[in-house]
């Protein structure tokens, strides 16, 4: 979280006040990380592309955002990190899944990108681990949602303003996702003392390059016409707001730009519902 705030948003602050927040905001998970009470189970990868963890996250879901995400278990790299109006469509999270391996296996992540990933990260480095941002960021990504719907000025429980909050915020959130899930693939895991058997260093380069920790990269060729055949037949474009909403948008607010920052979407969230009030 420290550092974060120091390279996203150039805010001078010491990390030893980052950390008395953090554990203002949320104490219960700030306690049992230090009494290490956080049970974690062990178990041994032989290198990347061996065994992929997908998972969702529905705490949001309330407000009509449902988070999915995968990680590769070796190099812990985050695959995909997405949100959308839906986490339980089989066909949307095969879509993820079909992307990912369109994108791992076929020109994204080209040996151009390898070399570049060699020459940009393997490097000595003394900095620590990126401030984990899953607990304190959830609390304040809840909290920011929970004072929302707290303040008494919106129906949250109306399909309108549910809407309005999925076309005012899915995009600022999505980025939010993707600047998270670049930041987390490109700073570094330490060695852990407990599991030392666990590779440590950049999950980018522990995924590219797996062969500094004695790895091996279990990737397997796959046809490009089986993989855009399989796309076509059971992958779902994930839905993100309702096209009948942002037509109405169009009406009552003409040249209203989707906002991809948090205090853009809350100004339009504001303005929408003020707007839509007379025909609520």
């Amino acid at each position: 979280m420290w550092k974060r705030l120091v390279r996203d948003y150039g805010i001078a602050v010491k990390r030893n006040d980052v950390m008395k927040i953090m554990k203002e905001i949320n104490p219960h998970a700030t306690d049992e990380r230090r009494s290490h009470r956080l049970q974690r189970r062990v178990y041994r990868l032989k290198g990347p592309n061996y065994v992929w963890h997908v998972d969702g996250y529905d705490k949001l879901k309330p407000f009509g955002f449902c988070i999915h995400g995968c990680i590769d278990g070796y190099s812990r790299k985050v695959l995909w990190f997405e949100v959308a109006s839906t986490n339980n469509n089989p066909s949307v999270i095969a879509k993820y899944y079909l992307d990912c391996l369109m994108a791992q296996f076929h020109g994204l992540f080209s040996r151009h990108e390898e070399f570049y990933v060699w020459k940009e990260y393997i490097k000595p480095t003394n900095r620590g681990v990126l401030g984990d941002p899953s607990e304190t960021g959830r609390a304040l990504v809840d909290k920011f949602f929970k004072d929302i719907r707290d303040c008494g000025l919106f129906d949250m429980d109306h399909p309108v303003v549910k809407e309005c909050l999925q076309f005012c915020f899915m995009e600022a959130l999505q980025t939010d996702l993707d600047r998270i899930a670049k930041h987390w693939n490109s700073h570094d895991i330490r060695q852990q003392k407990k599991y030392s058997e666990l590779p440590s260093g950049k999950p980018d380069v522990l995924f590219f390059v797996p062969e500094l920790n004695e790895g091996h990269n279990f990737k397997t060729d796959i046809d490009t016409e089986d993989l855009n055949a399989c796309i076509e037949l059971y992958g779902e474009k994930k839905p993100k707001y309702s096209k009948t909403f942002k037509e109405l948008v169009n009406v009552v607010k003409p040249n209203a730009i989707i906002p991809i920052h948090p205090d853009e979407g809350l100004r339009l969230f504001v303005e929408l519902n003020i707007i839509l009030q007379e025909y609520l």
